[in-house]
């Protein structure tokens, strides 16, 4: 089981979301994260992506990545049934 979701659902939220993956990188915490509305657009950042790396999975929303973004999904792309399923595995969940 995923100790951590990370819900990430705002693009304003990534001072906070890059600063929190390292953390909980560091800690050693389980933690997952699901991107979803204009929170896909900080996918876009080779640098943000690179602080997920200690995540044991990294999803983003592919309808929320089609409206916002163009190209390839930069992490795994998932649905809303996915963000579900993530959401009844973890322990704690931080929304952003």
């Amino acid at each position: 089981m995923t100790q951590v979701l990370v819900h990430v659902s705002s693009a304003d939220s990534g001072p906070v979301a890059q600063p929190l993956f390292r953390a909980l990188g560091r800690a050693g915490v389980s933690w997952c994260g699901f991107f979803t509305n204009d929170a896909v657009k900080l996918l876009g950042s080779p640098d943000f992506v690179a602080d997920t790396r200690s995540a044991t999975e990294v999803l983003a929303c592919e309808y929320s990545w089609d409206q916002h973004m163009e190209g390839e999904c930069t992490v795994s792309p998932g649905s809303q049934t996915d963000n579900s399923r993530l959401m009844a595995e973890a322990e704690r969940v931080v929304s952003l």
